[in-house]
């Protein structure tokens, strides 16, 4: 059995006959390992005075059943009270905002814990193997669980987690009294679409997750929507990607709500409803969804389901392209461009257009492509607008094709290539640009058919 040795008596106080140690007051950090494998510990008072707990300060004190943690501290590092085996109550402070790695792992008779509403994340493995924990409740201020936080909790049969919250598939992995659980069987979909610790298997993935969202799991009646709408895991059925949609969007989901409004938008599984679309699309978009925002643009751009409105309409565009959305992206730099809803101004256009064409919008590669060709917005660089102008012909990108062909052949940023223009202009001209089909013409090379 270890002790505490003297320099430790001197440090923190010593402990009583009973197992109890009352650290003194004015000790500001418990530090790494001080009281690691001290099996006599029964009971830690902790003072105010103390800031931070060490890493493995307490690991291993299987006699430690109950440790109050003062609100004056706001870091308790990795392994702190790891395999304390009869530790059975724990108050956290209520400044601490992170629960670090393999905190409590181990601690079998641990059965229940209190997270302070401090608290932002949850480490991997925090609570790895408290087979005594029988419920959790996440509060609202949680923004991140991370890999198997809570593996092996096999007692655990009640939690209470926020949507908003980010959770890694494996937190409740071997959580078995979890297994008819909602939300357990919504991260063993995501574990077996992803493929995180078992192989990747949409068939799998879309059993999961069916049987989570029959129990009106807002998110899994979501990625039941999805699987259904691209034929993943299961044969491709839109009717049915309409019904999962439209249950998970009147609970709440954004992602649901866009994808619903975008049905309706396009008549896919249902007639096309402009009114639908504009309503759940606002839902979405107010819940910060880039899609739904930048699907929003278009409807106040081009007056589908609401009055024409430019100004309306680049608001939305922009706050989805702050987002990183492309299309969005794209949009905002051709308003800019041309003015509309918005002062013409170039320099943004082409900041947008950069922004749009390095995620591979063909449409904002060509107007960049364009604008190196042109000047506009930044020096004339042929080399550069060829660059961007060849990864917008290559997705097919009409103006992008004829913009090439003049650079062919008239060696703009490349060596003049004859053959290589014409096959250029007729691609842009089979494609409906009208400049390439006259290009042909002038050239003697009339598009035939």
């Amino acid at each position: 059995m270890e002790t505490t040795n003297n320099n430790q008596n001197a440090i923190y106080g010593k402990i009583d006959e009973n197992g109890y140690l009352a650290i003194k007051q004015g000790v500001t950090e418990i530090e790494g390992n001080a009281f690691k494998g001290c099996t006599e510990l029964t009971k830690v008072s902790i003072p105010d005075s103390v800031t931070i707990i060490g890493p493995s300060a307490f690991e291993g004190c299987t006699s430690l059943t109950e440790i109050n943690i003062p609100d004056s501290v706001t870091k308790i590092y990795g392994l702190a009270f790891a395999d304390c085996t009869g530790l059975k109550k724990v108050h956290l402070p209520n400044n601490l905002e992170v629960i670090n790695v393999y905190l409590f792992t181990g601690c079998t008779s641990l059965t229940e814990i209190n997270i302070p509403d401090s608290v932002k994340e949850i480490y991997g493995f925090a609570f790895a193997g408290c087979t005594g924990l029988t419920k959790v409740t996440i509060p609202d201020g949680v923004t991140t669980i991370l890999n198997r936080a809570f593996a092996g909790c096999t007692g655990l049969t009640e939690i209470t987690i926020p949507d908003s919250v980010k959770i890694d598939p494996s937190v409740f992995e071997g959580c078995t009294k979890l297994q008819n659980h909602p939300l357990a069987q919504c991260l063993l979909g995501d574990m077996y679409r992803d493929g995180v610790g078992v192989g990747k298997d949409y068939a799998e993935a879309f059993k999961f997750y069916k049987a989570s969202a029959e129990q009106g799991f807002p998110l899994a009646m979501r990625n039941v929507g999805i699987m259904n709408l691209f034929g993943y895991g299961v044969e491709k059925n839109i009717d049915e990607a309409f019904k999962w949609f439209q249950s998970a969007a009147k609970a709440g989901d954004a992602v649901a709500q866009y994808n619903l409004g975008r049905m309706y938008y396009n008549g896919d599984g249902t007639e096309q409803n402009y009114a639908e679309a504009f309503k759940w699309g606002k839902l979405a978009a107010e819940q910060g969804h880039p899609g739904a925002q930048c699907m929003l643009g278009d409807m106040y751009r081009d007056g589908y389901g609401v009055g024409k409105d430019s100004t309306e309409a680049f608001k939305f565009y922009k706050a989805s392209a702050e987002q990183g959305f492309p299309l969005a992206m794209r949009n905002v730099g051709i308003i800019n461009l041309v003015g509309y809803g918005v002062e013409k101004n170039i320099d943004e256009a082409f900041k947008w257009f950069q922004s749009a064409a390095k995620e591979g919008d063909a449409v904002a590669q060509y107007n960049l492509g364009r604008m190196y060709y042109n000047g506009d917005g930044t020096e004339q660089n042929f080399e550069e607008a060829f660059k961007w102008g060849k990864l917008a012909a290559e997705q097919g990108h009409p103006g992008a094709q004829c913009m090439l062909g003049d650079m062919y052949r008239y060696g703009e940023g490349v060596e003049v290539d004859y053959d290589e223009a014409l096959k250029l202009y007729k691609a842009s001209a089979e494609n409906g640009f009208k400049v390439a089909a006259e290009k042909l013409e002038e050239l003697g090379e009339p598009l035939v058919g």
